[in-house]
């Protein structure tokens, strides 16, 4: 048994070597506002600039702390989760048909029921500055962008 500390203590040593030694990247951060046009910024935020600064503002004026404002939002997010197999559903036996042949017509997909997105065209934006990403999300949707199953 003594022998099995002693090699888990020299790991516990490996690890913290391990991190100390990691090159630190970071990642210069635009400012969205600036960066996108008005159309653009809905399109990747799907909300209109003038929502967005809007919310800020409301967000700004309560005086809610940062730490506060995540605790607020995990919870609202576990609770969308929670809630969220009763309206994001694979397709049933009787829509299997509609859906493929929906991709048949939209692109000639024979026998195709979802796609898989594994973050969006523009998922190098959620990288951090600890080289990994702390976004994650995948997403199944059906020729109508409904979508079908989401594991974030």
């Amino acid at each position: 048994m003594a022998a099995r500390f002693d090699v888990m203590d020299g790991m516990d040593h490996f690890h913290l070597n391990r991190d100390r030694n990691r090159v630190r990247v970071i990642v210069e951060r635009g400012n969205p506002f600036e960066d996108y046009g008005d159309r653009k910024f809905e399109e990747r935020f799907r909300l209109s600039k003038e929502t967005v600064r809007w919310l800020l503002n409301q967000i700004n004026d309560s005086n809610v702390h940062r730490t506060t404002a995540q605790r607020i939002i995990s919870n609202v997010s576990d609770i969308i989760a929670s809630i969220s197999p009763h309206f994001i559903k694979f397709p049933r036996r009787e829509e299997v048909c509609s859906v493929m042949y929906g991709f048949c017509q939209l692109d000639r997909f024979p026998g195709v029921l979802g796609t898989l997105s594994p973050g969006g065209h523009n998922a190098e934006l959620f990288c951090n500055r600890k080289s990994y990403f702390s976004f994650n999300c995948q997403s199944i949707s059906d020729h109508n962008l409904l979508i079908r199953d989401i594991v974030v």
